[in-house]
């Protein structure tokens, strides 16, 4: 059975934790994991199992870019907080379809925050017999 984990940032989190710690132990238990992200580090967790990132287009690329260096972070994409930061700028950063479109496929999606959630409306056009669910996500 194929699982793939859905998130937007793979940043230092108790949610992120939990997220590495279930997938890790699903894989030592012989499923076949996956984790999809948007960006953030994962190597302050030992993670046994393949991690993903969207490519993100080169014009979207320019504004996280700023965004980053603004926000003073590191490869830390919350879709919320990007979109609104692109949108005083004129521009449209939709990275929960961008997310969507690069989701493989696997018999069951689990999204890990509300903004993932919503992808599952988009993931059932794309990805029929498959089961979605949601885990909370916190920072500590």
């Amino acid at each position: 059975m194929k699982i793939c984990f859905i998130t937007q940032s793979l940043g230092i989190a108790g949610g992120v934790r939990a997220i590495f710690e279930v997938a890790n132990r699903l894989s030592k238990r012989g499923y076949s994991v996956e984790i999809l992200a948007l960006g953030g580090y994962y190597n302050w967790f030992d993670v046994r199992v393949p991690v993903r990132y969207v490519p993100i287009p080169q014009p979207l690329n320019s504004i996280l870019s700023l965004y980053r260096v603004l926000r003073l972070r590191r490869k830390s994409y919350y879709a919320t907080a990007v979109e609104g930061f692109a949108k005083k700028f004129g521009f449209h950063a939709d990275l929960i379809r961008l997310l969507a479109e690069n989701i493989p496929k696997a018999d069951i999606h689990i999204a890990t925050a509300y903004p993932t959630l919503s992808l599952y409306g988009l993931l059932r056009v794309k990805v029929k017999n498959s089961t979605s669910y949601r885990t909370s996500q916190s920072t500590y």
